[in-house]
C-alpha cells in the first residue's frame, strides 16, 4: 500500500464512528472493524424483512407481450427488502444485471 492510499484509508477509518484500523502488511489487506459490534448486531437484528418476491408476484409484473409493467425501482426495493424465491433467481438477475432491458418484450429478449 503506498503512502497516499494508506493515508486515505486511515482518514476513512477515522470518519467511521468508533472504528479500529488495522492493515495486514503481508497481504496488503485493510480491515475496518467497528469498535462496538454489539450495537451493530442489535440494529441489524431489529430490522424486519419483507416476504421475498415470489414467482406468482414476479409473473404478475408482465403484460401480454412479456414486458414488465411495474417501475423497476419498486421491484428492486421489494427484492432488497425480502430477497427472491430460488425458482426465479435466474430470470430476475438477468434484469438486475441489465442483461435484459426492463422494458423489453418477450420477442425482443428471444432475438
Amino acid at each position: 500500500v503506498n503512502t497516499v492510499s494508506y493515508l486515505a484509508i486511515q482518514k476513512m477509518a477515522i470518519i467511521i464512528n468508533e472504528t479500529t484500523f488495522h492493515t495486514d502488511e503481508e497481504s496488503m489487506c485493510v480491515v475496518l472493524k467497528p469498535a462496538d459490534t454489539e450495537s451493530i448486531l442489535q440494529v441489524s437484528s431489529s430490522l424486519e424483512r419483507s416476504p421475498c418476491l415470489s414467482k406468482k408476484e414476479w409473473d404478475s409484473f408482465f403484460n401480454d407481450s412479456g414486458a414488465i409493467t411495474v417501475d423497476p425501482s419498486i421491484i428492486k426495493e421489494k427484492i432488497f427488502q425480502g430477497g427472491l424465491e430460488d425458482n426465479i433467481r435466474r430470470d430476475v438477475w438477468k434484469y438486475l444485471l441489465n442483461y435484459y432491458p426492463w422494458n423489453s418484450t418477450r420477442e425482443q429478449r428471444s432475438q
